[in-house]
Order: structure tokens, then sequence, then C-alpha cells
């Protein structure tokens, strides 16, 4: 063991300048990324000994006072101190865990009380729990950027433009690419705008790295967590006391998104609430008061809006109310440039995302907002709301409406990948909002047969799209796929646990709930978001495909009347056995057994395990890291 009082001696004598340099560089991110590892497993370990409550409380936290320090994780809530409406999903899925508990109450073999602790909090947010950054100097987060592969960063950056800035058009290309160029020759070090620099470039590569890479470990940390505390630690020592410029706020957006995608919504919203604030102390909310050129006056146009985009899409799947209200700003939509067309411009997109966002405030205002009348959620504004918002869809641009564009994602087209996506995500945060509207009725359970049919429509509807768009090559579309995805089988767990008589319904429902399982299994394997999804809605799962067998066992008379999807159309992996007329389910026998079995070995990923027996959890896709979570005995 060595000894702390006499240190170590490093002999550098033999080092030139340059490879010193490099030595020293090195050393300092290993030290650095051993300080991450070591507050990760010291928290890890914490969590273990004195549970979840005892790791998240504000008095075992890990606090600082210090500007060079993240205050991501500084101090977190015990869960019934933290503020969701019924607009972000943990609200939903907890209602809906609670039903399957009493579906379960309702099984002589289960006790519901001994099954809490055999299911994952639905609430749990994964990496709440990260410990804050250490400080590190300017200087030294600047030269660990630049002995990145400059062509990695680049393919990141490609991607990013490729995609996903044509949906948030927040970063102009190029003036970005040429500074990249200014920043590798070292034109302008140590200027405050190069650190920020610095901070946009890390947090463009690691949400393309999060979005893009296969995430096959299990890991104490989301992916690409070093690239983004290296931009938190220049972010916060940069804008200490309040201070930032438009680059700013560029850095605070992609920050919200990235948060936003590792589950962490409540520091997504405060990253929003920064931008928001610097919003109205650089007069980017008053267009008049700007002195710019064409070019210049549309690049912040396009800035703006996206802003009010982007706080009412955190805002509303933070459960929180939104920040920029509408009567505080004065600033014109963008208009096309001359070299521009409408079918290649971020701009419609844009349009209709504002649109979206203004549907939201008033759903927000009346339905969950603290002093909404109650009484006005009736089923008049329901219909009437969700009129107006296929009436807003009717007025899309035909390159952006959906069932004008679906054929394009079944076969060859020459429009680009992110005009399909666009098509796509519109047609996304529209149904989000139709179910939105009739979520209270459904979880419930104090629903009409119409309400349920109009359900079931749209969320198949949900999946449907899901499906075409999960099934052509894209690079960044796997969270879309798993996001949206959440609301639509929420919604179609309640209608197939529902008590109602309409057994088309229920078929219908549970044809799609199947078709949105089979989905998130092909992603589960590569992508961390999956993964968990499969955690927080396992008891779900569970209690679904127990009523599933009951239905098919009890209620429908002929195999031919059971809805199955046509996998083969989408090109993923086909079934042997499942709701099969070849094979069908012996009603004396195992059924759960039988349903797990009748999918063949190649359908499952690898490390999955098919075959289960009766004394094990049938959940679709768990491996068995999952399933010693998630083990339960009775089955």
């Amino acid at each position: 063991m060595k000894d702390p009082a006499n240190p170590p001696h490093f002999d550098f004598s033999n080092h030139n300048p340059g490879n010193m340099s490099e030595s020293m560089l090195e050393i300092m991110a290993r030290v650095s990324s051993l300080e991450r590892e070591y507050n990760a497993m010291k928290n890890h370990i914490s969590t273990a000994v004195d549970g979840d409550d005892a790791a998240c409380s504000p008095d075992r936290a890990t606090t600082t006072s210090s500007p060079t320090s993240s205050t991501i994780s500084a101090i977190s809530l015990p869960e019934s101190e933290r503020f969701h409406s019924a607009s972000c999903l943990f609200t939903p899925i907890e209602v809906v865990n609670s039903t399957a508990a009493r579906e379960d109450g309702k099984h002589p073999d289960y006790s519901v009380s001994s099954m809490e602790t055999a299911y994952p909090s639905p609430k749990k947010v994964f990496w709440l729990n990260l410990q804050p950054v250490a400080p590190q100097s300017l200087e030294s987060m600047e030269q660990e950027t630049r002995m990145y592969d400059t062509a990695v960063l680049r393919r990141s950056f490609d991607i990013f433009f490729s995609h996903q800035n044509q949906h948030i058009p927040c970063v102009n290309e190029k003036q970005f690419r040429a500074q990249f160029d200014s920043f590798l020759q070292n034109d302008s070090e140590g200027s405050a705008d190069q650190h920020q620099f610095v901070a946009l470039v890390n947090l463009i590569h690691a949400q393309i790295v999060f979005l893009t890479g296969d995430w096959t470990d299990a890991s104490k940390v989301p992916p690409a967590w070093d690239e983004f505390c290296r931009a938190e630690n220049i972010l916060n020592q940069l804008t200490w006391l309040g201070s930032g410029n438009i680059l700013t706020i560029q850095c605070l957006l992609i920050k919200g998104l990235y948060l936003l995608y590792i589950e962490n919504s409540d520091a997504a919203y405060n990253a929003m609430s920064q931008v928001v604030r610097l919003c109205f102390k650089l007069g980017l909310h008053d267009q008049s008061s700007w002195n710019c050129d064409s070019l210049e006056l549309a690049t912040r146009q396009k800035l703006f809006w996206t802003i009010f985009f982007l706080d009412r899409y955190i805002s509303f799947n933070n459960g929180a109310p939104y920040l920029l209200r509408e009567c505080d700003f004065d600033v014109e939509l963008p208009e096309l440039l001359p070299e521009e067309s409408l079918d290649r411009s971020p701009v419609p997109f844009l349009s209709a995302a504002v649109k979206w966002a203004q549907l939201c405030s008033e759903i927000w205002d009346t339905v969950f907002a603290k002093k909404a009348q109650k009484a006005a959620v009736s089923e008049e504004f329901v219909a009437s709301m969700d009129a107006r918002i296929l009436y807003s869809i009717s007025r899309l641009p035909q390159h952006l409406q959906w069932a004008n564009n679906r054929h394009r994602l079944k076969g060859t087209t020459d429009v680009p990948f992110y005009v399909l996506r666009q098509t796509v995500i519109l047609h996304l945060l529209n149904n989000q909002l139709r179910l939105l509207l009739r979520q209270e009725s459904i979880l419930g359970q104090k629903y009409s047969i119409a309400t349920a049919n109009e359900c079931v429509e749209i969320a198949s509807n949900t999946i449907e799209a899901l499906y075409d768009y999960h099934g052509i090559q894209q690079p960044i579309g796997r969270f879309a796929s798993v996001f949206y995805s959440v609301s639509a089988l929420l919604h179609l767990a309640c209608i197939i646990l529902g008590d109602h008589d309409s057994q088309k319904t229920r078929a219908n429902a549970i044809e799609a709930f199947n078709k949105g399982l089979i989905m998130l299994q092909d992603l589960y394997p590569t992508f961390v978001l999956a993964r968990h999804t499969f955690q927080r809605l396992c008891r779900i799962i569970d209690t679904v495909k127990r009523a599933m067998l009951k239905f098919n066992n009890t209620e429908l008379q002929d195999p031919k009347e059971f809805p199955v999807p046509n996998l083969a159309a989408t090109g993923f992996p086909q079934t042997t056995g499942f709701w099969s007329q070849d094979q069908p389910i012996d009603p004396n026998g195992d059924m759960i057994a039988q349903m797990s079995n009748g999918f063949s070995d190649s359908f499952w990923p690898t490390g999955v395990r098919v075959g289960w027996t009766t004394d094990e959890l049938n959940v679709f896709c768990m491996d068995d890291d999952l399933r010693r979570l998630c083990d339960i005995s009775g089955l």
C-alpha cells in the first residue's frame, strides 16, 4: 500500500515540452475520469445500503456553493415533494401501475402488498443521483476537446445539421463550421466566446452520441456523460451571476434536450428557465429593438421561435407550467429566404411546431393550471379542442401531412429524410395532444365506448406511424420510437384492463399493444431508454398480458377473429405459434409459457431468455439483470 506521507515522485527530465504537455493532459483527463467513477461508485454503494429514499434525501445529497460546480443533482428532492402534472409521462405510468396492482389483487395467487417491492418505482429516474462534476480549468477542458478525433466530431456535426437542426434551427451551420475551423487553428484562443463554443461542440457531440450509439452495457452514468460534464463545467463558470449571450442560449437549448433524453426533465426545465431569462435580457423577445440585416433577422426569428417551441415541449413533458407567455413578446414568424424552397426549409416545420405549442398552452391553461376550472374539461371542450387539432393538421403544407406522405417511408424516395422525420414528428406530437385530452377519463376508467374507440384509433395510429418510421434507416429516430409509444401503450393498457363489453375494441387494443411492445423489444438490446421504459412498464405489461390471455381463452370463440400484426410488411422478425391458428393455445395448459415459447429463438436479442417456467416473471425482452430486479414467485 502506498504511503500517503511519501507521495511518488515523477521524473519529467527526459520529456520535451511538447510531450510533457500532452502527457499532463492525458493524466488530467484520466484523473477526472477516475474522480467521476469514484463518485458514481460511492453513490451507488450508499444507495444500496441505505435505500433510494436515503440516497435521494436532501441531507444525504452532495452540495456545493462553488459557481464552478454542477448543480444538476446537487440537491435531490424526495418523490413526494416533486411536482409533475398529468402531462408528464411519469404521472400516468404511476396511475396505470396502480390499476395493474388492483388487477393483480383480484388474482387468488397474488398478494398486492408483497408485490410492491417486486417492481421498480414507476417514477424512478434512473440517473437522478449523479454526482456534481469536479471543477476544471477552462484551458484544460479546451485542450481535452482538442484531443478528440476531428473526424469523429465532424461526423456528429454532419448528423446534427442534417437531421436535428432541421427541427430546432437554433445554430447557423456555416457560421458553426467556420468557427470550428478557427478553433482548430487557435485563432481566438482564450476568449469567452471560444470557451462557450467548446461547450457547444461537446453538447452537440454528446447529444448525437446518445441518440446514435449502441449502449449494451449497464452504466452508472448516461452515454456521453463526460462530454456533457465538460460543457456543463464551462457554462457554469462563464454564466455565473446571470451573464450570457446568444451563444449561451444555443448551448442551453442543446443541453436541455440532452437532459430530456436522459430522463431528467427537471434539469431540462431548469435549463429552459435560463434560456427564457436570457431571452428577455438580450432583447430577443422584442423584434423592434433589433438592428440587423435580413439574414440575421431570419436567424434571430428562427432562434426565438425554437425557444418558444422547446419551452412548451420540455415544460409539457415535465408536467410544469410553460415559461414564455405570448403577451410578453413581439416577434414575427420567419419567412422563407430567397434561396430556400418550401419543402426543403425548416421554416414550415417550425411554424407547425409553433402552432402545436400554442395548442399546448391552451390545454395547459384549461386542464392543468393551478386555477383551471375543472368543469371546463368537459366532453364539449375535448371535442372542440380535438377538432382544432385536426384542423391544424389539415392546414399543414402537403409535404408535412402524414396521410399524404406515409407511402414515402415504405419505398424509395428522393425526399430528404429530415423532411420525412418532420412529417412523422408533427403527426406524433398532435396525436400526443389528442390522447392527453382523453387521458383523465381513460386512466380513471370512466369512459364511454366511443371514447375508448377514439383512443384505440389514435394510439394505433401512433404505433403504426412509429412502425413505419422505425423500419427505415435513420440515425436519430430511436428516441421518438420509445418516447411517443409510451402514452399510446398506457391508453391501450387501460382499455385492455377495462370493464367494457366491446370485444372488437379490446381486440383492436390488444393488436396495437402487442405491436408496440415488439417495436420496443427490437430497440431493447442497444438503446438504454428502451430498457428503462421496460423497467417502468414491466408490471403493466405483465398484468396486461394476463388480461390478453384471459380474453383469448374465455371470450374469443373463433381464432380467426384475433387480429395478428402484419410484421412481414415492416421487416420485423417473425414469430411462431403466437396467437397462430396452426398452433392454437391450449386452454388447459400453461398459458404464460405457451405465450412466451411461441417466439422463435431468432426473434429475441442475444442474451434474452425464452421459454420461461411458471416460477419466473414473464415480461417481454427482459435480460437477466432486469429479471433480478423484477423476479417474483407464484406465477
